[in-house]
């Protein structure tokens, strides 16, 4: 683990929409020497990239990766495969670093990077991942909770509530409490890497 100055942080920065902004972005994020951006965007903005991405080949030391696009939809398996493909991007460049933190485009930092920094040197390497027991605690207060790890769902509940309705009565109920331990977590930051 690097400390201080020279602590790796990598962005993994998912972009969705107002693409044109994330240049911005980017370029502040790359403040920070040691920093590196891996960029997600959404595949169903079918816009031009960014002009830092156009010339990545020359851009900050090439310290600006793209992970491979998927659709995504928001609360939907897309969220996370377009994660994952963040940090496929991350070995597949063999990327070293001490955290990784999540991003979206609309995103923008407040505080210096020294700060950020300061602060996680300071949490002597914990990794903020937030979560909780959901057999214990509501922590969906929007919709379906224990109906998401009970079935497959076909359908998305946000989208046509009638067809996911019926689609619970006749979809198997593939997890147990007595199987598992069902946990629901929110990623801010991850320690670990190369």
């Amino acid at each position: 683990m690097n400390h201080g100055a020279n602590m790796k942080i990598v962005y993994l920065m998912m972009v969705h929409e107002h693409i044109n902004l994330s240049d911005d972005l980017i370029c502040l994020l790359l403040k920070d020497p040691e920093a590196t951006v891996v960029l997600h965007v959404d595949a169903k903005y079918n816009v031009p990239l960014p002009k830092s991405l156009v010339n990545a080949k020359s851009y900050l030391d090439k310290r600006v990766f793209l992970a491979e696009r998927t659709h995504v939809e928001w609360g939907e398996w897309g969220m996370i495969e377009a994660s994952l493909n963040c940090f496929e991007t991350l070995q597949k460049y063999q990327i070293a670093y001490d955290y990784a933190m999540l991003l979206s485009g609309a995103c923008y930092p407040i505080k210096p990077y020294q700060d950020l920094k300061r602060f996680l040197e300071e949490s002597n390497n914990t990794s903020f991942i937030e979560h909780v027991d959901a057999t214990k605690e509501r922590w969906i207060f929007d919709g379906i909770q224990q109906e998401r790890w009970e079935h497959l769902h076909y359908i998305n509940w946000r989208k046509i509530q009638s067809y996911f309705q019926s689609q619970l009565s006749f979809s198997l109920n593939y997890a147990s409490k007595e199987n598992c331990q069902i946990i629901l977590f929110h990623i801010w930051a991850h320690n670990g890497g190369h």
